[in-house]
């Protein structure tokens, strides 16, 4: 096993950690916690993640330089999480635009039926390329597998699911838009769409029903094709939802002037979060 550099992140399923370079290009090593080893579902999950990097070679994802159980080296770029960059009042439009249509173009490779367990501020990020980054190589939730290990049990972020999974039914590509949806809409403001839930079960009730405020009542001052596209992305049905492909359409359509490149995306992040930015590049190279 390759040698554990500075610790990277922490989801409190996999620990990640920079390590030694694969062929002169940064990398992480990603380990199951220990304490979850000896249980087949997660041991699953990670393997079913780590199938799902090497099946998908999406600009967002790692790529998965060696595999053992519970462990995996990956290559990938220093990255921010988008979760540095929240803050009172949101981001620039521009940003989060530029995520989101990157984000978009990968979802739109993907199956139907392939979705991804976990989008959150804490599991998407940008590389110091400019590029979104989804974190985390046990994702995958794949068709064969049941969204819950056991009744009741929901994996992913409690707060950052669709209202399908909810309910216990089975994720698609709609539910990560749905989730993309609710980062963006907290990007945007500052603010989860029920950050004043009561506790877990009123959030999740909440989802599940999709009563959430929307993103023109909290930013009126973004454009109404930003706003509309957000918003759509929130709907309660999984088929009023755009398809990532057509999002992604959208937004070169109606929003071409938010559309910015790597280097002003880099240039951004620095502004928001330079620290987090500085040491990203640091432990990179």
């Amino acid at each position: 096993m390759r040698p554990r550099g500075p610790q990277l992140y922490d989801d409190g399923m996999c620990i990640a950690y920079r390590t030694t370079p694969v062929d002169g290009e940064p990398a992480e090593l990603w380990l199951l916690k220990e304490s979850l080893r000896d249980e087949p579902d997660f041991v699953a999950m990670f393997a079913d993640g780590c199938t799902f990097l090497a099946r998908f070679a999406l600009a967002s994802l790692a790529r998965v330089a060696e595999l053992e159980e519970g462990s995996a080296v990956l290559v990938a770029q220093p990255w921010v999480a988008l979760a540095s960059l929240l803050r009172a009042g949101g981001v620039p439009p521009g940003l989060a635009v530029t995520v989101l249509r990157d984000l978009a173009r990968d979802l739109a490779r993907l199956p139907s039926d392939v979705a991804l367990r976990s989008l959150s501020p804490r599991s998407l990020a940008i590389a110091v390329t400019g590029r979104p980054r989804i974190l985390n190589p046990a994702l995958a939730r794949f068709a064969d597998r049941l969204t819950t290990s056991q009744p009741g049990i929901i994996k992913g972020p409690l707060r950052y699911i669709s209202p399908e999974v909810a309910s216990g039914e089975r994720a698609g590509a709609a539910s990560d838009v749905f989730s993309a949806g609710l980062v963006l809409h907290e990007l945007l403001c500052g603010r989860h769409p029920v950050e004043d839930a009561r506790n877990d079960i009123d959030a999740l009730m909440r989802l599940r029903a999709a009563e959430l405020p929307t993103l023109a009542s909290r930013r009126p001052d973004l454009p109404v094709a930003l706003t509309s596209a957000i918003d759509r992305m929130l709907a309660r049905e999984p088929g009023d939802r755009p398809a990532p492909g057509e999002l992604a359409d959208w937004l070169e359509a109606r929003l071409p002037a938010y559309l910015w490149p790597g280097d002003r995306v880099l240039v951004e992040i620095k502004a928001l979060a330079p620290e987090a930015v500085e040491a990203a590049i640091v432990y990179g190279f």
